[in-house]
């Protein structure tokens, strides 16, 4: 019997397996198609692990608090998965319910009058009133597009709003119960692993009330920090392991060029440093060698996308916490590292005081570093 099934059954399953994968890339995911890319040779740069010493807050009391802010007395807020802005009390290890904008807000940062602009996945940029809390939405489309997944922003003097729309791949609703969130990691994931180039950096001007596009075709459209001078603006493509640069004054305004490249891991938010000196960033991870070699690959990135997660997911890189200082003209200051697994996946790095305050798209805490531990490495 063996030997009159066999060779039946070495023709059939070729057949199945084809059956299988067809199927497997009929379902879920829609028409969602993965391009080739190639990505740059890995060049490691050893990192000081200091951030092994950060004091955690509001662990488990915080809802992967994605970014932090200051308001003009000095008072944080942090953006959280169930939709609100929180006012948090670090001394106190609290933390109360600000505003509630709904969808994933993301980013956020305050203006001079202490309004709080964040930029909410899912619905676009918004703006919270200081005085009656009021939530008004300032931008959903651009280029008669939607704003599908707003992220990241940053505010010029004369209060035009410059942030990112990440991808056409929006954030996936998750129900639990009565509550809706919005999970922006999957889709984050799913937007690096098919390379789709859909991100874009925005502008919205505060006297026109109009939102302009300022650059396209991004692979997942992130971080976004103006130079103090305001003569560019920077952002973060996370798929390509970059940072693009926009100049908005002089001679090259109008035209984009590449900031720095091949960095180390998947840049995310950006925040310019109080003193000009540079820009810190936050590195959601390191790369993955896995990732890098199936890039090249489209048919079987489709593949992966539609397996179930634990497999998918073996590709991505082991979880470790990375923040790079980077100069004015694109070259790496300080990369800091904890590859202890006190810290994981900081996705934002805002100075303030000699102090670093971390967030995290993935944990429930918010870190502090206190940046004097490196004042002599």
């Amino acid at each position: 019997i063996n030997a009159e099934y066999g060779g039946a059954i070495r023709y059939l399953l070729p057949l199945l397996l084809t059956s299988v994968i067809f199927n497997i890339l009929k379902e879920n995911k829609g028409d969602l198609k993965s391009r080739a890319w190639i990505p740059p040779p890995y060049s490691s740069l050893n990192g000081h692990n200091a951030l092994s010493t950060s004091k955690k807050y509001l662990v488990d009391k915080v809802d992967r608090p994605e970014a932090i802010a200051f308001d003009s007395k000095g008072h944080i807020y942090c953006s959280t998965a169930d939709g609100y802005i929180n006012k948090v009390n670090l001394k106190e290890d609290s933390a109360e319910p600000y505003a509630y904008v709904g969808g994933r807000p993301l980013d956020l940062q305050f203006d001079k009058k202490d309004n709080l602009y964040v930029s909410v996945a899912s619905i676009g940029l918004v703006k919270v009133n200081a005085n009656t809390r009021e939530v008004v939405i300032l931008s959903n489309i651009a280029n008669n597009s939607p704003v599908q997944y707003a992220n990241a922003l940053d505010i010029a003097s004369n209060g035009d709003v410059y942030f990112s729309d990440s991808s056409n791949i929006p954030p996936f609703q998750v129900v639990l119960g009565n509550v809706t969130k919005y999970d922006t990691y999957a889709s984050a994931v799913t937007t690096v692993l098919t390379s789709t180039p859909s991100g874009r950096l925005l502008k919205w001007d505060a006297e026109t009330k109009k939102t302009t596009v300022l650059l396209t075709n991004l692979v997942f459209a992130n971080g976004v920090a103006l130079s103090k001078d305001e003569s560019f603006v920077l952002v973060s493509e996370t798929g390509n392991y970059r940072i693009m640069r926009v100049w908005l004054k002089g001679d090259k305004a109008g035209t984009s060029e590449i900031f720095i490249e091949n960095l180390q891991g998947f840049p995310d938010n950006l925040k310019r440093d109080p003193d000009g000196s540079g820009f810190w960033v936050g590195i959601e991870s390191p790369r993955s060698k896995s990732l890098d070699d199936v890039h090249p690959y489209p048919f079987v990135k489709d593949i992966m996308l539609r397996l179930p997660e634990f497999i998918s997911n073996s590709v991505l890189p082991k979880p470790r916490a990375d923040v790079m200082k980077l100069s004015n003209d694109g070259r790496v200051i300080q990369y800091l590292i904890d590859d202890t697994g006190h810290l994981s996946h900081i996705t934002s790095a805002i100075p303030r005081d000699q102090k670093l305050y971390l967030g995290t798209v993935v944990n429930k805490y918010i870190a502090v570093f206190d940046l004097k531990n490196i004042k002599d490495k």
